[in-house]
């Protein structure tokens, strides 16, 4: 079998993403009809519910007090784990169960779409362009949520309020790529490990991306998946590293231009006028906490399933004395998540009595390890580097490329 493995092209395109828990909220655009919101629009973080306009802001103005302005930031980060994968891509635990109430967010459906699974290794190309973040100048409840406060009606504040607001938003554009490597050998998986330590991978301007990206040009992906929020221009098409680093000015200018709302920023209702006036979000805590925990097992089982599968499509390269076992670990997973599923949606349903963990203990299981060994061979080939007027090729590049069957 060629170690030059075919590319699968995946392109997810629009303007819109998920919403993220806490004060800041991902990539929330209008054009997501499942996070429509608007500058002082109430919101619950936790089960992603849009409420209603509580508060009056006063007008929005720039931090610097100036219109102008924007960065661009740039990242190159191995991804070791689906948690990992999805706090990257701005999801948070309770946004992560969207998709089993019928409002899951592009963001979550583009995080699965990877189907990570720790057999194989990954990175992440994120760019991001952002403009300066605007801020409301005041904020003061309306007349009917001052009545529901003054009458301690805070669940029925909770209701119709959520637990914060948005008050500022920052527009621009950005994108993500996720490359999939999958290794026929230990060998080449060490390799692999060597270059991401060359890389120093981390947060790097443009041309550093370009550079340290160049150090895996000799590894074939199996997957690369991209992300774009903003911008009307396509993508360009993308099948290996190298087009990749070729197309990476054009990614860039693509998040430059046609800005979405990049982020919207919320708060609690503390401190709105009058002062005197503040909701009990309590009810909020422990139901955080429980999908906290139950997102994160979701997570390491979720994995756990995607590897045990990758493994059974590729038993030629793992040191399997039986299937029984991995056969029993897929069942025990996949019974595993339905439970996580079920006690997340009771979490959302009822949070003083069906808000908690499941009894039963996440499963674990013993993956066998890829076989050492594997035959590799560098090959050398050539390619035209300059041509004549004539067409014909009057300089070459010779290249080598690592073949393993």
């Amino acid at each position: 079998m060629s170690r030059m493995s075919r590319v699968a092209l995946a392109l997810v395109l629009c303007s819109c993403g998920g919403p993220d828990q806490g004060q800041k909220l991902l990539s929330v655009s209008g054009e997501d009809s499942n996070a429509a919101l608007i500058p002082g629009q109430g919101w619950n973080p936790v089960d992603g519910s849009i409420k209603g306009n509580c508060v009056t802001l006063g007008a929005m103005t720039t931090q610097s007090g100036q219109s102008a302005g924007q960065t661009a930031d740039f990242k190159l980060l191995e991804i070791t784990s689906e948690t990992q994968l999805r706090e990257s891509l701005g999801v948070s635990a309770s946004a992560s169960f969207g998709g089993i109430l019928g409002k899951g967010s592009i963001r979550e459906s583009f995080a699965q779409s990877v189907s990570k699974n720790n057999q194989s290794r990954y990175l992440l190309v994120h760019v991001r362009v952002s403009n300066q973040l605007e801020i409301a100048t005041s904020y003061q409840f309306t007349d009917s949520a001052i009545r529901l406060l003054k009458s301690a009606q805070s669940k029925t504040f909770m209701d119709q309020c959520g637990s914060e607001f948005v008050y500022g938003r920052r527009t621009g554009g950005e994108f993500f790529a996720i490359f999939e490597f999958s290794f026929l050998s230990s060998e080449e998986d060490k390799a692999f490990s060597a270059a991401i330590s060359a890389s120093g991978a981390g947060w790097k301007g443009a041309a550093e991306v370009n550079t340290a990206m160049s150090g895996f040009n000799r590894f074939s992906s199996t997957q690369v998946k991209m992300y774009k929020v903003g911008a009307s221009a396509p993508l360009p098409e993308i099948s290996s590293i190298s087009t990749f680093a070729a197309n990476f000015n054009t990614l860039i200018s693509n998040a430059q231009g046609g800005a979405v709302t990049l982020e919207l920023i919320t708060k609690s209702y503390e401190g709105v006028e009058p002062i005197d006036l503040r909701p009990n979000a309590e009810l909020l805590v422990r139901q955080r906490y429980v999908l906290e925990q139950l997102g994160r097992n979701r997570d390491i089982a979720r994995e756990q399933l995607n590897s045990i599968r990758f493994i059974k499509t590729h038993q030629d390269h793992y040191d399997l004395s039986s299937n029984s076992s991995l056969d029993d670990a897929e069942r025990d997973f996949a019974a595993y998540l339905n439970l996580v599923n079920d006690a997340a949606v009771s979490c959302f349903e009822d949070v003083m009595k069906s808000c908690k963990l499941p009894s039963t203990v996440l499963p674990t299981v013993n993956l066998p390890a890829i076989k050492s060994g594997v035959e590799c061979k560098n090959v050398t080939y050539s390619q035209c580097k300059l041509q004549g007027d004539d067409g014909a090729c009057i300089a070459y590049e010779i290249n080598t490329r690592e073949i393993c069957k």
